[in-house]
């Protein structure tokens, strides 16, 4: 508590500072402190009234006591008084006077305190000439009310029984109680929510008969109510007016709306950062094999200038096309160069899920959302906030969900599954399908208005079996890869291969031929490629083939789907197993497995432990 106050006025006759006024609580030693201090008056720059009026700025003496330039260091000593600031009282470029406050306690600078002070401080210097017009009876009144009321925070007053007795400007703005309205009423049926009542009334009972409370001098954050029932934040503190008689309090009351907004987003944003950190890792830990889209045909030409054209605008891309022609390859192309490319790009795979976890997954959710939900979790849309979402398979997309996705390519805002907070993302949209949405759509499985929204620029890629000019250097590109995760060197593609290649229809377009390079790179011994058996027995007329049910050299099955075709690691692994088992799980020497696959020992351990290939307990490697 600051048990003392003194108000010093520049008397601009003398240019001195000179006593004007003294608050204090009931105490001989203060009335003896008041009355020597009357007797001084101060030059600018000399004691601490002096010093704030050079400096216009506030000051603090912690300890009296050692302060060589306070000048009634033996008065304070008497009176009890240990510490003290001051702030000027300023209007425009002249200091009117000197507000001067002490405690009986050794206090250290409170800077938001001296902040606060020296605000009131500016803003009491324009109320200076209005005050001095005033007769000495109303003074001091006067005074307080021009504190009050050009205070930017709200200040209310209540007395011992929880009644308002002041209510500032401020606070008329803030709780939206007119002062009139406000003053006589219990503060608790005011301003304070229903909850927190009791507790207000417990602490207030608890300060009258103790004497003390534990929320008095300190700053606290909780709710406040307004006049219409709604309710904000606010920061507090709350000090007791001690002038003898029962026991007065202040409150100061500061609005945190806005402040409490930023943290909320700062929260979201540390979430969606630490969301997308993991959602980056997984994708890093992934085998991704993107480049530049290669290719000499016509159609692909075709494919890169729309890409060229469209990827600096943020305009919505709709990828066409068979599986396994590339659409993943065309989406990432056109975040990598657009203006985008610095935010990541995330994919989601529209087919991948039920429509219960696909919602999640693109909108996210909040805990206890639905059986399952033990965490929060940031959605995919939220993730690419500022870049780009990749909806592969868009035509799976439950007839339910595509209303909340035509609103965020409509509004750019959504809610998170369990949660009414609305949440606004710039992000693009790529989507991708090998359906006919527009038939979809005519025949109301699709909505007409979503695929309206996603066909704004469509890029159609051209099958393999129409671009047949590509296979040659698509095939000598994919076993330099093979290659190189085998550890093995071939030559170039004798151009009867090429021609064997070019003949085959490629249902399963690039990914198939993809496949078949690997599969052949995994059981030929360099540098001769050898095509496995069966490779172009893949189904005609729709049919295709079951990976499950092959193993190099076998023909593929009719009647199964060309999106399951293995990929090259299953391949690898088949082929490694094979050979293994021929020779008794031999690796080096004339009969092993090395020798057979056309790979160093060495390379060929290395890639039984990365596919996690252990022989049987009952066998032996033998080297």
């Amino acid at each position: 508590d600051w048990q003392f106050g003194e108000v010093w006025r520049v008397n601009p006759e003398s240019n001195l500072l000179t006593y004007l006024e003294a608050y204090q609580s009931v105490s001989a030693d203060l009335a003896n402190f008041v009355s020597a201090s009357r007797q001084f008056t101060f030059a600018c720059g000399v004691g601490l009234p002096g010093r704030v009026w050079k400096s216009r700025r506030p000051a603090w003496i912690s300890d009296l006591a050692v302060d060589i330039n306070f000048l009634r260091r033996s008065l304070a000593a008497k009176a009890g008084l240990r510490s003290a600031f001051g702030f000027p009282i300023l209007l425009g470029d002249e200091t009117f006077g000197v507000l001067v406050f002490f405690s009986r306690e050794t206090r250290d600078p409170d800077e938001d305190l001296l902040q606060m002070m020296a605000s009131i401080g500016s803003q009491i210097g324009q109320f200076i000439e209005r005050q001095q017009a005033l007769d000495a009876v109303g003074e001091s009144e006067v005074r307080n009310r021009a504190i009050l009321e050009s205070a930017l925070d709200s200040i209310i007053t209540i007395d011992h029984r929880g009644v308002i007795v002041e209510f500032n400007p401020a606070a008329e703005k803030t709780f939206g109680y007119k002062r009139a309205d406000a003053v006589g009423k219990q503060m608790a049926n005011l301003i304070i929510p229903p909850a927190l009542r009791d507790n207000h009334y417990r602490g207030l009972a608890r300060y009258i008969a103790a004497g003390e409370g534990p929320i008095l001098d300190k700053r606290l954050e909780l709710m406040a109510m307004r006049a219409d029932g709604t309710e904000i934040p606010i920061e507090l503190a709350i000090s007791r007016i001690g002038i003898g008689g029962p026991p007065m309090f202040t409150g100061y009351i500061r609005d945190i709306t806005q402040r409490r907004q930023a943290e909320e987003e700062i929260h979201r944003l540390k979430e969606r950062l630490e969301a997308e950190n993991v959602y980056l890792r997984s994708e890093v830990s992934g085998v991704h094999r993107y480049g530049e889209m290669t290719g000499k045909s016509e159609g692909i030409k075709k494919v890169l200038e729309q890409v060229q054209r469209v990827a600096p605008t943020d305009m919505t891309v709709l990828i066409l096309g068979e599986t396994g022609t590339g659409k993943e390859l065309v989406a990432r192309l056109v975040h990598e160069k657009s203006g985008r490319r610095e935010r990541p790009l995330v994919k989601v795979n529209c087919s991948a899920l039920p429509g219960e976890l696909i919602e999640s997954e693109l909108f996210g959710h909040e805990r206890g959302a639905f059986t399952g939900a033990v965490s929060k979790q940031v959605g995919r849309f939220e993730l690419a906030d500022g870049g780009t979402i990749f909806l592969d398979e868009v035509g799976e997309l439950p007839l339910r969900l595509q209303s909340k996705l035509l609103r965020v390519l409509q509004e750019g805002e959504f809610e998170r599954l369990g949660s009414g907070k609305t949440i606004k993302v710039d992000a693009r949209v790529i989507a991708a399908t090998n359906r006919n949405l527009s038939e979809a759509a005519q025949r109301g499985r699709y909505r007409a208005d979503l695929y309206y929204r996603l066909n704004v620029y469509p890029i159609e890629i051209p099958p393999l079996r129409e671009r047949r000019g590509d296979v040659g250097l698509l095939a000598q590109i994919f076993l330099e890869e093979a290659g190189r995760r085998l550890g093995k060197r071939f030559g170039k593609i004798p151009n009867e291969m090429i021609e064997a290649l070019r003949a085959y229809s490629w249902p399963g377009n690039v990914r198939e031929l993809d496949n078949v390079i690997g599969r052949a790179a995994v059981i030929s011994t360099a540098p001769t490629l050898q095509l496995p058996d069966g490779w172009n027995k893949a189904p005609v007329n729709g049919m295709s083939f079951n990976a499950s049910k092959i193993v190099p050299g076998t023909v593929m099955v009719h009647g199964e789907s060309p999106e399951s075709v293995p990929t090259l690691e299953q391949f690898e692994r088949t082929r490694i197993l094979e050979v293994l088992h021929q020779t008794n799980w031999r690796i080096e020497g004339p009969k092993g497995a090395a020798l057979i696959l056309g790979l160093h020992p060495n390379t060929l351990r290395s890639r039984m432990n990365k596919l996690a290939i252990m022989r049987p307990a009952k066998a032996s490697i033998l080297a």
